[in-house]
């Protein structure tokens, strides 16, 4: 939830700049990619380092033995991670091309 938040309104910010504010405007979509691959591994750590070993005592506790999860929602949201990490990375490059052509 963090991240779609931090996303959304990193994406809001670079849409709402104009004019002369391109390099500013990429640079946003830049941290905005950046940031939802970062937060693909912290993501995947607190499953494998955090959750795993807490369902592990709680199966042992209940007596039971544990299947092995799929990591399907893991999965899921590294995809929307990574497709808005793509669509940030496309979007700098977009509108920092015509600030380099400027240059």
């Amino acid at each position: 939830m963090i991240v779609s938040t931090l996303t959304g309104g990193l994406w809001f910010g670079a849409a709402k700049l104009t004019g002369e504010s391109a390099i500013i405007q990429s640079w946003l979509f830049l941290l905005a990619g950046v940031v939802n691959l970062c937060f693909v591994v912290v993501l995947w750590r607190l499953r494998a380092g955090v959750m795993e070993p807490l369902l592990e005592r709680i199966t042992a506790y209940q007596g039971r033995p544990r299947t092995p999860g799929k990591y399907l929602m893991i999965w899921m949201f590294t995809m929307i991670l990574a497709f808005s990490s793509i669509f940030s990375f496309v979007a700098f490059g977009i509108f920092l091309r015509p600030y380099l052509s400027a240059v």
